[in-house]
């Protein structure tokens, strides 16, 4: 017979929601599409089909066995700025949370952009969790963020972190500092702290130099005891 709008669900019940729908995009001939709801994720299911009609019930069909899907990553967060030279910049990263999902191989996929809002384009793909971006432009700002993916799918990108890098051509621009208000370890830039350095030192011959000129013009006039004649 014919097969009808009504269907059966897991352990025999009705489904509803079983609607006739094209087999593809380009063919006429429709077939029936059904969603199984209230199902466990990451399990196999033996699914058959039967029609049904007015005059009665056909034989089953075959079984299928079919798996629903698993959850895919969470949100991983912002990645961490390690090193930055003024061609490249060396991030580090966690996995997101764990999930249903856990056990399965995260693909790590890293997107930058060149200010926070701009276009992103893909820089990194794979397991490890840190990477080195290169052929960057010295002295310049980029943003980064992590999306990670299982056998599930992607998950969504987390939020932004803003790396810089170098200046002047040195192995590292950046080191670690603890702060005195938190306690908490965080990056310096070495290029900033040097140029501050030398603008302390040039500022402190400055000052030097004015205390001395200071001290000549406020000095009492010196006298030639051989000029001065006594009565």
């Amino acid at each position: 017979p014919e097969p009808s709008a009504d269907a059966v669900g897991v352990d025999g019940a009705p489904m509803d929601h079983c609607k006739p729908r094209p087999v593809d995009e380009t063919s006429t001939e429709k077939a029936l599409v059904c969603c199984v709801e209230g199902l466990e994720r990451e399990k196999v299911y033996q699914i058959r089909i039967i029609a049904v009609s007015a005059l009665g019930l056909s034989d089953f069909g075959p079984t299928a066995d079919m798996s629903t899907r698993g959850e895919v990553p969470q949100t991983p967060l912002p990645p961490q700025v390690t090193t930055a030279t003024p061609t490249s910049i060396s991030l580090i990263w966690s996995a997101p949370p764990s999930g249903v999902s856990s056990a399965n191989a995260l693909t790590y996929h890293v997107h930058m952009a060149s200010h926070e809002n701009g276009v992103t384009q893909e820089v990194f793909v794979g397991n490890r969790t840190n990477a080195t971006v290169s052929g960057l432009t010295a002295n310049t700002t980029y943003w980064f963020r992590i999306q990670a993916e299982n056998t599930h799918g992607v998950g969504l990108a987390g939020e932004f972190s803003v790396g810089k890098t170098c200046l002047s051509d040195i192995s590292n621009c950046l080191g670690k500092t603890k702060s005195a208000v938190t306690g908490e370890v965080v990056l310096i830039d070495r290029q900033e702290e040097a140029r501050e350095d030398e603008l302390m030192e040039t500022q402190l011959a400055l000052d030097a130099k004015l205390r001395k000129v200071s001290s000549r013009m406020n000095a009492p006039p010196h006298v030639n005891s051989r000029l001065v004649k006594h009565h």
